[in-house]
């Protein structure tokens, strides 16, 4: 197991990553994004693929 350590961040950091035109009007919805993580073989592939027949 890593243990890693704690980033502390302060409020330059979230101005330099953040826009001023970043406000609620400005925004597109987007839908969500999923991730399907595993090792291989434990049925990542058959669930995906049953996922999209059914959409």
């Amino acid at each position: 197991m890593e243990v890693e350590e704690e980033e502390v961040i302060d409020k330059l950091d979230i101005d330099i990553y953040t826009d001023e035109n970043d406000s609620e009007e400005n925004r597109t919805e987007r839908p969500p994004v999923v991730t399907i993580m595993g090792h291989v073989d434990h049925g990542k592939t058959p669930f995906l693929t049953r996922s999209a027949i059914l959409k």
